[in-house]
């Protein structure tokens, strides 16, 4: 059995040596997160090749991370701390560079791509760390179009990345990276929330970009993906590298060695689908009939699904990614409004608020579902804190390695430890419908077997659905597995029955096509008819005019936005906005009513400014106005701010209906009386999560654009062409013109 013991002759005998090889990365560090008490790495030591790929693994929180962070500077200067040794890049120490500089040498890859994307466009996304270096607008486009062609991923240009795929996002991420044209790429964990055919996708990429001569370094729980990539693997445990296995020491670990190490396995094909008897501690039954979902009338997610389960079923929900399965999970826990259908709980028919009291949507993203001040509180909160109940939880975060943090607030906790607290709140929950959505992203094999134990116990009075691409967990916790496939079930699996079980198997090797992870998505028009200084203009105009509340100021800027908006096919808002704004001026004339007219004057205020940030914004407008904003020399550091704001605020609105939904199931509240009754208490819970949300949020953008050179001292080009024509000058003029007539024949 390969054990996890120090290799240290061979490292020192290749270190003095040398081996005659180029090293890209050579290191020694020791490191201490600022106020914490414990090293995060300790004497890390060694170097990786040019041209090679290295796997770091290990349990979560053993310091992957913190490594990678180490070498691309975010560590000591974006994540404070103490940190002792050396990074040598190219033999060149980097201890006294930017983090923008070292953006020169290696770019970065983020688990989760909507933590890093600057645009809606996928074209400028690329384009965007390119932008920050001081390439000419020339050099810009012709590397952001060859990032695309030389990896074949053409069908990826122009699209609105809010609409992607998680693969496909993920993709677009490591697009951008490769348009830098570093030597090195490092990758934390890009696969942690993709399907089969996704990580089929980055396996795909990563062979072209090893082919291509550049470094690789990757931080990975899933290595399955790799066996034909990595040449190294870097056994991580707390904070010291215990071992260094080549690629073929690894493929040779037998299922044992791997379980002693706490690696999740490098062959998919070896995994046994476990059979076991459960014993039902309570009954309880769930159907669903013919349920038709749609966000719109014109797209159908879910097509007449129908099925039923029963207390002691552990059903997994199997697919590719957008095919519906998050969607069937808030369908089945209440969280939206089904079109059409039936859903039955213990033979009654429940309506929208009967199904949350009975059901609990365990989230993806965990950190939306917490409330309280401490773990404890967290796991606390509905339950009776009973002798019992406290035993059973010190034993779990024991077992869970989570004893130690029972006292932290959960946002401090790392994303793993976030995933664990979830689903200890599902396992004390004491609703009877459990779905949790991708439970095991981003876990360790550890944790893996820790939330299957979880699973078996709650299944003994509860009916437990699974969305997941996770076969390792699919084999040890369900007793059963849906597929779906264009917004229906395409396929059952009997995992107590062989044949479904090998069929099972065929399925999850075979029935994942690349095309399954592709969307079907507009594409974003990067240029208007119009300058977007024109539009700028009339931004700055609207909030002008809007403050002083003069109508005869107010009723021409109106007017020429909606020309505007129609010369560049905007004709949503440039009928509806000025409609609105009509009614509300025809408003005194018809009501004498004074409060109701003071509302109207203050809304036609705010109708300008809406209208105007509207047609600014919509589409690729925020890339545009930061390509207008260089333009007009607006110096760099108000542009860096516009920058991360612009992508800032969608995603805090985005990340407000997450929250909602997670209220909504953890029944905090009993319908929309209770919400008004207890009204501080509801902001209270709606806001303080946020405001942690809104921290990582800025957090993550932050240091996604300093790895992507937005400080770097130089000259700042745009992917962007802008260029006046005579409908500007035009458009501009015609405001001045305009409040001179209306003036003469109004007032």
């Amino acid at each position: 059995m390969v054990m996890p013991i120090m290799n240290e002759m061979k490292n020192d005998v290749n270190n003095l040596m040398g081996n005659n090889k180029e090293n890209a990365i050579d290191l020694n560090v020791t490191f201490k997160y600022k106020g914490e008490k414990e090293e995060s790495l300790s004497k890390i030591e060694g170097n990786i090749e040019k041209g090679k790929c290295v796997c770091l693994c290990g349990a979560s929180g053993c310091g992957k991370t913190t490594l990678i962070r180490s070498i691309n500077h975010l560590i000591p200067d974006f994540y404070e701390g103490n940190l002792t040794g050396y990074v040598h890049i190219n033999n060149e120490d980097i201890k006294d560079k930017g983090i923008g500089e070292i953006s020169e040498f290696a770019s970065s890859v983020f688990q989760d791509p909507r933590s890093q994307f600057f645009t809606v466009n996928s074209t400028t996304e690329v384009a965007f760390g390119l932008e920050n270096t001081g390439v000419d607008n020339v050099e810009i486009k012709k590397r952001t179009d060859e990032a695309f062609e030389k990896y074949g991923l053409e069908k990826l240009r122009d699209r609105k990345v809010s609409r992607l795929s998680s693969g496909e996002r993920q993709l677009v991420a490591i697009i951008s990276a490769l348009a830098l044209d570093t030597d090195i790429i490092l990758l934390d964990e890009p696969t942690a929330n993709l399907d089969a055919a996704a990580i089929e996708q980055i396996k795909e990429l990563l062979k072209k970009i090893k082919r291509s001569g550049k470094t690789i370094v990757i931080n990975e729980h899933r290595l399955y993906f790799l066996k034909d990539i990595a040449d190294q693997y870097w056994y991580i445990k707390d904070g010291r590298v215990l071992n260094k296995f080549s690629s073929e020491e690894m493929l040779n670990m037998t299922e044992g060695d791997l379980d002693a190490l706490g690696l999740r396995k490098i062959d998919l094909s070896n995994i046994e689908i476990s059979r076991r008897e459960v014993i039902r501690e309570e009954n309880h039954t769930l159907e669903l009939k013919n349920i038709k979902y749609g966000y719109n009338r014109k797209t159908e997610i879910l097509s007449d699904i129908s099925l039923s389960a029963s207390t002691g079923e552990v059903i997994g929900i199997i697919g590719s990614n957008g095919s519906g399965k998050t969607t069937l999970g808030k369908n089945i826990c209440g969280l939206v409004k089904k079109n059409d259908g039936e859903i039955i709980f213990d033979g009654i028919k429940q309506d929208k608020n009967n199904i949350v009291k009975n059901s609990l949507f365990i989230m993806q993203e965990a950190e939306f579902q917490f409330f309280s001040n401490t773990v404890w509180n967290e796991i606390k909160y509905g339950n009776d804190n009973t002798q019992e109940f406290r035993e059973k939880t010190t034993k779990l975060l024991k077992k869970l390695d989570m004893w130690e943090c029972r006292n932290r607030h959960p946002f401090s906790l790392s994303g793993g430890q976030m995933q664990k607290l979830t689903l200890i709140l599902a396992y004390f929950s004491k609703k009877k419908v459990i779905v949790l959505d991708e439970p095991t992203a981003g876990l360790d094999y550890k944790s893996l077997l820790a939330v299957i134990d979880m699973i078996n116990e709650m299944q003994k009075n509860k009916i437990v659905f699974i969305i997941t691409h996770d076969l390792e967990l699919i084999s040890k916790a369900c007793t059963k597995c849906i597929s779906i496939a264009n917004g229906k079930i395409s396929d059952e699996f009997d995992l107590d029955d062989e044949k479904d079980q090998m069929d099972l198997r065929e399925y999850m090797k075979t029935s994942f096509s690349i095309k399954d992870n592709e969307r079907n998505t507009e594409k974003v028009r990067i240029n208007r008819n119009t300058d977007i200084r024109t539009y700028m203009f009339y931004l700055l105009v609207a909030f002008a005019v809007g403050i002083t509340g003069k109508q005869y100021l107010i009723t021409p800027a109106m007017l020429i936005m909606s020309v505007i908006a129609i010369n560049n096919k905007q004709y949503r808002q440039a009928f509806l906005y000025p409609a609105a704004y009509a009614a509300l001026v025809a408003l005194p004339y018809i009501s004498t009513n004074l409060p109701l007219n003071l509302i109207a004057n203050m809304m036609m205020r705010f109708m300008a400014m809406t209208f105007a940030a509207d047609i600014t914004f919509s589409s690729d407008g925020a890339s545009l106005v930061i390509a207008g904003l260089r333009k007009i020399k607006v110096p760099e550091k108000i542009i860096i701010i516009a920058a991360v704001s612009f992508r800032f605020f969608p995603v805090v609105i985005s990340d407000a209906k997450i929250s909602n939904q997670a209220i909504k199931t953890r029944s905090f509240f009993k319908g929309s009386i209770e919400k008004i009754k207890r009204l501080p208490a509801y902001v209270e819970i709606m806001i303080v999560p946020m405001i942690f949300r809104m921290l990582r949020i800025a957090e993550y953008l932050s240091a996604s654009a300093e790895t992507r050179g937005i400080t770097l001292k130089c000259r700042k080009n745009s992917y962007i062409d802008l260029k006046m024509n005579i409908k500007d000058y035009v458009f501009i003029f015609m405001y001045p013109l305009f409040i001179t007539g209306y003036i003469k024949f109004f007032m």
